[in-house]
């Protein structure tokens, strides 16, 4: 059995994973951890082999907790090798295999060219979020982006990245691109459902079988609540003063986060002080880079994943 693959996207911090969540409740699949190491799936070695060293080298891999099999050595493409990746990850478990699978890497647009080459029935689900939740959830993180302005920065590249991708999509296969907000998936799912079965089609004798997640340890208290139904708590209750919430709008109000600030366009910009201050206070938070820094590299040890059992939908409750 063939796996069908859907690649879920969007900037760091958007809902991902929760996308991915949702969609496995829908349809039985398994919910893989993040793959940053795809594109080494991309470069062959003289033989026309995938290069199973530098896959095994790679953090991202090693974070699975799997050895790369042997047969790794004789996948002639990017398909095959990602699929006896998965077997691998799936045997560890003492799981079986469902129809599914759900790669909700962020940056999976970046590459989607390649994505699209190399798995032909493949599904791409992108999803957009407030900036300013993005940006907060960000912050939050060890990952180095502290301040507003390091976490803009990173917002913007990321996001011009999976342009890219987008572009290439809407152009060569539109049929096969569905793009939902993290908004839209917290207040009406129906509505999600509704546009997801339009693109797939599966047994529904297979109904019964839920779907299972394998998440990472390293990302455990990111995904600690995973099963949770999702809540809208970042955007109106935000940390950020008028010009500080100015200076993401500057930034954010592009391409498919436009709708976000419909409503702000007519806003009054800040004076002079209120600029200054919003810089001081930035530059403020930057003295959390250390403290951060050193709870990465303490969380960059932990290997391995949990396997997680995910409800169908009829018995999920939405506490929305």
């Amino acid at each position: 059995m063939t796996f069908k693959n859907i690649f879920v996207g969007g900037i760091e911090r958007s809902g991902t994973t929760v996308l991915a969540i949702n969609i496995s409740r829908i349809i039985p699949s398994l919910v893989v951890p993040e793959a940053q190491f795809k594109p080494l799936l991309f470069c062959t070695q003289g033989s026309g082999r995938v290069d199973d060293l530098r896959i095994r080298d790679h953090f991202r891999f090693k974070l699975w907790g799997i050895d790369a099999p042997a047969s790794l050595q004789l996948a002639k493409t990017a398909s095959r090798a990602f699929e006896i990746i998965i077997d691998e990850l799936v045997q560890s478990h003492g799981a079986i295999r469902r129809p599914y699978v759900i790669d909700h890497t962020p940056n999976n647009f970046a590459i989607a060219k390649q994505l699209h080459e190399q798995f032909d029935s493949a599904l791409f689900v992108y999803i957009v979020r407030h900036p300013i939740a993005t940006i907060v959830s960000l912050m939050k993180t060890d990952w180095g982006l502290p301040s507003i302005g390091r976490a803009l920065r990173f917002w913007a590249r990321r996001y011009s990245e999976d342009q890219e991708g987008l572009k290439y999509l809407s152009k060569m296969c539109p049929e096969k691109l569905l793009v939902v907000s993290y908004e839209q998936l917290c207040e009406d799912t129906s509505a999600f459902i509704d546009q997801l079965s339009k693109r797939v089609r599966h047994d529904d004798r297979l109904n019964d079988i839920n779907s299972l997640a394998f998440i990472p340890h390293y990302t455990g208290t990111q995904h600690r609540n995973i099963l949770n139904a999702p809540a809208l708590n970042m955007t109106n209750n935000h940390p950020f003063s008028s010009a500080e919430t100015e200076r993401i709008m500057r930034t954010t109000n592009i391409g498919h986060f436009q709708q976000y600030w419909e409503t702000e366009n007519n806003r009054v910009p800040p004076d002079a002080l209120a600029t200054s201050l919003a810089e001081l206070r930035d530059y403020a938070r930057l003295l959390k880079l250390p403290v951060q820094r050193i709870a990465l590299h303490k969380r960059r040890q932990l290997v391995g994943t949990r396997k997680v059992v995910v409800p169908r939908l009829d018995s999920f409750k939405t506490n929305i």
